[in-house]
């Protein structure tokens, strides 16, 4: 009789384990359902706000390793580098890294942020009179 009641109370045991693992995992998912959709309400309601921080982020950097001008850049990122690969600017350029372009003092930037350095920095030409142009067609 002494066998049969300690294997009842490990099995007992057992499943007082597997209820309690079972409500933690019950309770950390509904947590992080919680979080998740405050995430993308957050996210929704103000979809610009990944991009400033992303903006944010990678001017922070680059200002570190190079002196940047005061106006506020327009960052992309590179997602296709063969898109880019007749122009010699963007021939060291990867897939992940930045450009950014400073519009009024004419500067272009391109980053890499998973080395923290600079791939290529160079002057850019804004044509006025295309830009007019572009501006007119979108009208």
């Amino acid at each position: 009789m002494g066998a049969t009641k300690i294997n009842n109370q490990r099995s007992t045991m057992k499943k007082r384990i597997l209820i309690i693992s079972a409500a933690v995992i019950f309770v950390a998912s509904i947590v992080a359902a919680v979080f998740f959709f405050m995430q993308y309400n957050a996210i929704k309601s103000n979809p610009n706000a990944v991009n400033q921080e992303k903006t944010d982020r990678v001017v922070e950097k680059v200002g570190k390793i190079y002196a940047l001008p005061s106006e506020k850049p327009t960052v992309a990122d590179i997602t296709d580098k063969n898109k880019l690969k007749d122009q010699a600017f963007f021939k060291d350029a990867e897939n992940g890294d930045f450009l950014l372009i400073f519009s009024e003092t004419k500067l272009a930037i391109i980053y890499r942020e998973a080395s923290n350095k600079l791939i290529n920095v160079g002057p850019i030409s804004l044509d006025d009179k295309t830009a007019d142009q572009d501006a007119t067609k979108s009208k």
